[in-house]
């Protein structure tokens, strides 16, 4: 399967909980307690995972592609295979793979297992990811094909990829670690306000941060 087909999978799970929330709480206020608001919060977190195990196989998909039309491996990916092995046996483990008839596949496993720990989830990490891919000048021309048309109105708004996955992530922080819950002594617990329309904003900004890097 596929980076973006496994992505697609994913966000149509989040697709699919919005529309059970649509069904279920239609037009009018909505409230961020209860069973309604948690499908909510659940959709970030889905969302976010979906977005982190597209970078774990995107990375190893776009080095495999590079490794076969240019016979390299980008240097940052070098550094995460290479940091597998103990200093003393490093180089013979990387002299083996170079001499063996299936480097490429022995490779590509060891960068899936030297990625497995990492997660692809803050600005700073995708950054990594698109060092380990050996992408130049990423966020760029993502933004410019996130952001819309041209000129001053809401069409021709400016998207900053970064702030928009920091404050997406955050959210989803917030709900993994703190149960999505004000903690002050002030707002005693209180959970924060959440609302469908602005999850599918979210939903809708992913999708085309992906379809970018595609």
């Amino acid at each position: 399967m596929k980076a973006s087909e496994l992505f697609e999978k994913n966000i149509g799970r989040c697709d699919a909980l919005v529309k059970v929330h649509r069904l279920t709480q239609g037009k009018g206020r909505q409230v961020a307690h209860g069973e309604l608001a948690d499908i909510l919060r659940a959709i970030i977190v889905f969302a976010v995972a979906g977005m982190d195990s597209y970078f774990h196989k995107k990375i190893v998909e776009v080095v495999g592609v590079v490794i076969r039309s240019k016979n390299i491996i980008p240097e940052k990916c070098a550094y995460v295979i290479a940091s597998q092995f103990k200093d003393a046996v490093r180089s013979k483990e990387l002299l083996n793979i170079a001499v063996s008839k299936s480097a490429e596949n022995k490779i590509l496993k060891l960068l899936e297992k030297g990625l497995a720990p990492l997660t692809f989830q803050k600005p700073d990490k995708l950054t990594d990811a698109f060092n380990i891919m050996g992408t130049k000048d990423p966020w760029r021309k993502i933004n410019l094909r996130m952001s819309r048309g041209r000129g001053k109105g809401k069409a021709g708004r400016f998207i900053d990829s970064r702030k928009f996955i920091k404050q997406f992530t955050d959210r989803r922080d917030d709900i993994v670690h703190e149960g999505d819950m004000y903690l002050s002594k002030k707002h005693h617990s209180k959970l924060k306000f959440i609302k469908r329309s602005g999850v599918e904003d979210l939903i809708k900004k992913l999708k085309r941060l992906i379809e970018a890097v595609e």
